[in-house]
């Protein structure tokens, strides 16, 4: 049996729970939907597209042209969701937002880009 999840596990045919995958969508619609209180155009994108590959970050802000990559859960890990930005994202600005459980979010982004960012 340990086998089995460990074969899964390699090949990359094993996904997230389905009430992981529920937290993490409710919690990109909060973010969409705290944006537009805000008064920004946002929405969530499309995850996959055949077979399984990434397609794009998980919110898209197309009135400040940013992406942003979305986290939550006991443990979010920073920099590995900040990677996941700069690679999925096409946009000016690479984000990630990141929430632990029964916390306020969190938003990160490199220095450089930060800096560049106060520039405007």
């Amino acid at each position: 049996m340990a086998s089995i999840k460990r074969q899964q596990w390699r090949s990359g045919d094993c996904s997230v729970s389905k009430y992981q995958r529920t937290k993490g969508h409710n919690f990109e619609r909060w973010v969409v939907n705290a944006l537009k209180d805000a008064g920004h155009t946002a929405k969530r994108q499309l995850q996959t597209q055949g077979g399984g590959q990434a397609c794009g970050s998980d919110v898209a802000v197309k009135s400040l042209g940013l992406e942003l990559e979305c986290k939550v859960g006991a443990r979010p890990n920073v920099k590995a969701a900040l990677e996941q930005a700069e690679r999925d994202s096409k946009s000016r600005w690479q984000v990630a937002v990141c929430k632990w459980d029964r916390a306020e979010p969190i938003v990160a982004m490199r220095w450089s880009e930060f800096l560049r960012l106060l520039e405007k």
